[in-house]
């Protein structure tokens, strides 16, 4: 069993990459709704041979972008120490399926697979509306408050049929003022 390995900085990944034939890395950052949503495959991938790593952004893009990663969740291929292939792992669960398959080799039960996925994406609506409520409450900065309000009303309405957006849109502003 491959166990995920964390790493923050482009030294430490290169001493990683360099031996190894196929490498999945996944970029990842604290807070970030997509990163949440997949991290709940990390499992079913761990018990694979592919070795897998974790890059935590969390403390700044630099080091991520200097690997030409522009934002999270991203998970690269590499082979041999190259870049071969990379994907949102949260924008299309038929394509990371894929990917994860048919590209890399992964043996993966597609029920399992979308199974862990909506469990990801209930626990990051959790933690989304957790966040949203912490910074709601925190009277220290006007800021975050405001970010924290825009996040619940938006949220709430993300499912409203577009006939009735602007009147979910009013409801949850009265609410939260």
């Amino acid at each position: 069993m491959i166990k995920m390995k964390s790493v923050a900085t482009i030294a430490e990944l290169s001493g990683y990459l360099f031996g190894q034939r196929l490498v999945l890395v996944c970029f990842w950052k604290k807070g970030c709704p997509g990163c949440m949503m997949v991290s709940k495959l990390i499992p079913l991938l761990e018990k694979d041979t592919v070795p897998l790593f974790g890059f935590d952004c969390s403390g700044g893009m630099d080091q991520a972008k200097a690997l030409g990663i522009n934002g999270t969740p991203q998970w690269v291929l590499y082979e041999n120490g190259e870049k071969i292939e990379w994907i949102n792992p949260a924008a299309d669960r038929d394509v990371l399926y894929a990917f994860l398959t048919e590209q890399i080799g992964i043996s993966l039960l597609r029920p399992l697979f979308d199974m862990a996925l909506d469990e990801g994406k209930v626990y990051a609506n959790q933690m989304q509306d957790a966040i949203a409520e912490i910074m709601f409450r925190s009277r220290d900065n006007g800021n975050d408050i405001l970010a924290a309000a825009r996040l619940k009303i938006l949220k709430a309405c993300v499912e409203t049929p577009a006939d009735r957006v602007g009147e979910c849109l009013a409801a949850q502003i009265a609410r939260c003022s």
